[in-house]
């Protein structure tokens, strides 16, 4: 079952004069209204205009895509001003429904009011470059390196005409990134970055349509509506299967402990204070970072030998619940995964904070300690705050997971220090070597 949802900031009241039946009935994909469509429709059109929204729920089959776009694309043509209709899908053969669906729509519409259409999803999926199947951070880093040394030759190559290209005809991602491969302007073969593109022809597109995270991750929505030129007040939302939508969020709110994010977070920091002090010069801000730097060096193989003990201790325990079943016992099930207490993990960070106080009492007075101005401090906040401030270079307009490592491990500390074992936070190892 699918379930979209409609949703709009800022509607108007429907003019008198506007037939709410017929309205619908002119942007619908096919000849007739299929049962369940025409009201569905109706409920959108008058939901949307009301300043409301609208859940439906129906049977797979009913045409709730049709009946979605088709209720938004009625209101958006009559509102005053700007107004773009965002269609949010965690699928990509529904992006291709919905390209399909307006290719429908166009075809019983005259040229001049055909509608156009961008499918977009994450930058690296668009990438045409090498380095495009690395993991996010690093395809982040490579990608943002590549613009702003402007060695990216697809990013900087001007293809004036291609926006309007993609804006003629609703097309696929897969097709919009095949037609950049072929492009030419003048004559000459012209490929330019299909992600760049496509977001230049997306701002004056009347629907967009992308996964959930272009506006529900917080980070990639200022991103996405900058890029566009709009706000939230001008968009129509349409949330394909919007009960996936619930998980999507939690999962984006998910945070994960590994010993190669503890590893991977130490040169982080060291790129960090180098970009501090060639901006800001030598002092307790460097102090700090540098003391954060050697407790992470210290943290890595306590994590490290945390996680081997919580390897054995999943398998000794799935071991004794298949003695347990063998000798009759019933609702005894394996264990997949171990909690992890918060205060356990706290333990650690707190023993590696003091090994490197330890080894810095021991320092000699040429040497900087940069514990001493710790010292006087709450540890746990320098550590978290130096961590998620770090300035390393990631791509702000990546469309996917861009935080560094150090960054990633500083938003599991900060959940540490502010739920700890409370119920609204649970640490879970898993044999996948996840905390």
């Amino acid at each position: 079952m699918r379930s979209p949802i409609l949703l709009e900031a800022r509607p108007r009241s429907p003019p008198v004069s506007v037939n709410v039946e017929e309205l619908g009935r002119r942007w619908l994909a096919h000849e007739e209204a299929r049962p369940g469509q025409r009201e569905m429709i109706h409920d959108g059109i008058e939901a949307l205009w009301e300043r409301g929204h609208l859940v439906a729920a129906a049977p797979t089959g009913i045409g709730k895509t049709a009946a979605s776009l088709a209720a938004a694309l009625a209101v958006a043509r009559e509102r005053e001003g700007r107004c773009t209709v965002m269609f949010l899908t965690s699928r990509q053969s529904q992006h291709r429904i919905v390209v399909e669906t307006v290719r429908s729509m166009n075809d019983r519409r005259l040229p001049e009011d055909r509608v156009s259409l961008v499918d977009m999803i994450g930058q690296a999926g668009m990438c045409v470059q090498p380095f495009a199947d690395e993991r996010p951070a690093v395809f982040s880093l490579l990608c943002a390196n590549a613009r702003k040394t402007r060695s990216c030759r697809p990013y900087i190559t001007p293809a004036p005409s291609l926006p309007n290209r993609i804006l003629a005809s609703p097309l696929h991602v897969e097709e919009l990134v095949e037609l950049t491969r072929h492009h030419r302007e003048h004559g000459e073969p012209t490929l330019a970055c299909p992600w760049r593109v496509a977001r230049e022809a997306a701002a004056r597109a009347d629907v967009v349509v992308a996964d959930y995270n272009h506006l529900f991750n917080e980070g990639v929505r200022d991103s996405t509506l900058a890029a566009l030129g709009l706000t939230l007040e001008q968009l129509i939302i349409v949330v394909d299967e919007a009960h996936n939508l619930p998980e999507r969020i939690r999962s984006g709110l998910e945070r994960r402990l590994t010993p190669l994010l503890v590893r991977n977070a130490k040169p982080d920091l060291e790129e960090h204070v180098g970009n501090v002090s060639e901006r800001l010069g030598r002092g307790p801000h460097t102090d700090m970072i540098e003391w954060t730097t050697q407790v992470i060096d210290a943290l890595a193989p306590l994590v490290q030998g945390h996680f081997a003990r919580l390897h054995t201790d999943l398998a000794e325990a799935a071991d004794d619940a298949v003695r347990r079943r063998r000798k009759g016992e019933r609702g005894v099930f394996e264990p997949k995964e171990l909690e992890v207490k918060a205060d356990d993990l706290l333990a650690l960070i707190n023993q590696a904070c003091d090994t490197v106080d330890g080894v810095s009492g021991q320092t000699t007075l040429t040497t900087p300690a940069p514990a001493a101005a710790v010292e006087r401090l709450d540890r746990l906040n320098v550590l978290r705050e130096v961590l998620r401030d770090a300035e390393v270079e990631v791509d702000p307009e990546a469309t996917q997971d861009a935080e560094s490592d150090a960054q990633r491990l500083g938003a599991v500390l900060d959940d540490l220090v502010r739920f700890g074992d409370t119920t609204g936070h649970l640490f879970c190892f898993s044999p996948e070597g996840r905390a």
